[in-house]
């Protein structure tokens, strides 16, 4: 049996990194991983608890933020800089100290950090001279959260010495590595276990968007398409936004643009659900428009449960499409890169029959249950634990 120490990044339970890192964990222990848990203490921290205590995990909640410079949003940001930056880094030296003493008598094998915005779980491992993985979720800079102190320290950092990573597409390890990837794999999310068939169920007419409520995510192209699409038919399909708004700024300037656009009757803020399944289900098509996404967990959750995609073609989600492409020889989901792409393909949508796309929703299950089951990313997670700890042991 080997012991591993998670570190988390979020407190929040309904994250498409911590849905992933939750779906991994549970093939890990059936392969004999025994894990602990740490997570930060920060507002919220009791939900993540409270969602982990099911699956019965020791857990270590210790102080630590993000390892990248603060946001500039508002004034008080750009005076609040340096103290913010301050304090972040001397919160999480201690973190890191505290983290490596308790790893230390746990007598842990290796450390996982489920993000790569996280050191504290590096920090430890390097003062223990245990192996250590960043699980690269995000392009980080491309995003607007900047590595501390640059990109390039954290890339020095993935060539260190028992310094490995996995990356959830091969794009992000282009990003970050290039063509020295001697330590690093491509090990794709695991989204469900692997399905008999897809689920059946009535499809309902509205369009769908899942996930966080900002720029990264592209909701503000989105609902520029779709007002351009609600100004050409006169009965449009309604729009359903379900994600929490972390963003207030965001929020109310997404919410000036539905007012002034005169589409409050249409477009529905749904806020954070836990029932993101049932809208999958009765969706008749969910819109992918984040402009650098790193993965796209919510595209094959929707393919898993037979939902039309549109996706941007770009970043995570267009390796999905190309993926889908190389192994079906067809496309899996409508592809689009501008907003007037976007427009035309909401259009599409409304003027055809659910029934009209039954070869692209099949085609994109098969390949989603081939490539993104929870078993094949658990199984890919543990031989690559395996061959470090061997290569520790035979070192």
């Amino acid at each position: 049996m080997m012991r591993v120490a998670y570190v988390l990044c979020t407190t929040k339970a309904l994250t498409g990194s911590h849905i992933a890192f939750k779906n991994m964990l549970k093939g890990l222990t059936q392969r004999g991983v025994d894990p602990i848990v740490v997570i930060p203490r920060y507002k919220g921290t009791q939900e993540l608890l409270d969602d982990l205590q099911p699956l019965h995990l020791e857990t270590f909640v210790v102080p630590f933020r993000f390892n990248i410079y603060p946001y500039l949003h508002t004034k008080k940001d750009y005076l609040l800089f340096f103290p913010k930056l301050v304090a972040r880094y001397l919160v999480n030296k201690w973190g890191a100290m505290r983290l490596a003493s308790y790893l230390k008598k746990k007598k842990v094998d290796l450390v996982h950090t489920n993000v790569s915005v996280v050191n504290i779980g590096y920090s430890a491992a390097k003062k223990l001279g245990i192996p250590h993985i960043y699980h690269i979720r995000e392009y980080g800079d491309r995003i607007g959260m900047h590595y501390f102190p640059s990109k390039q320290s954290f890339v020095n950092g993935l060539h260190a010495p028992l310094s490995h990573s996995i990356c959830i597409t091969k794009d992000i390890q282009n990003y970050f590595l290039g063509s020295d990837i001697s330590s690093s794999r491509v090990i794709y999310d695991g989204v469900y276990p692997q399905q008999v068939c897809i689920p059946s169920g009535e499809r309902e007419p509205f369009i769908l968007f899942v996930g966080r409520v900002e720029a990264t995510k592209g909701v503000d192209q989105l609902l520029e398409a779709y007002a351009d699409y609600v100004r050409q038919e006169p009965s449009p399909l309604p729009l359903h936004i379900v994600g929490d708004a972390p963003k207030p700024a965001f929020r109310e300037k997404m919410e000036t643009f539905v007012a002034d656009n005169n589409l409050s009757a249409l477009v529905h803020f749904e806020g954070q659900s836990d029932e993101v399944t049932c809208w999958m289900r009765k969706a008749k098509v969910l819109v992918i428009p984040s402009p650098a996404e790193g993965f796209g967990f919510c595209m094959p959750e929707a393919m898993f449960n037979g939902c039309l995609v549109i996706a941007r073609d770009t970043g995570g989600t267009k390796e999905q499409l190309d993926n889908g492409l190389h192994l079906t020889g067809q496309d899996i989901a409508l592809r689009y890169t501008t907003t007037k792409e976007l427009t035309a393909l909401l259009q599409d949508v409304h003027r055809h029959p659910i029934d009209y796309y039954k070869a692209y929703t099949d085609r994109a299950f098969n390949t989603v249950n081939s490539l993104y089951t929870q078993e094949r990313c658990a199984e890919e997670v543990f031989k690559l634990y395996q061959q470090i700890i061997n290569d520790c042991t035979n070192a």
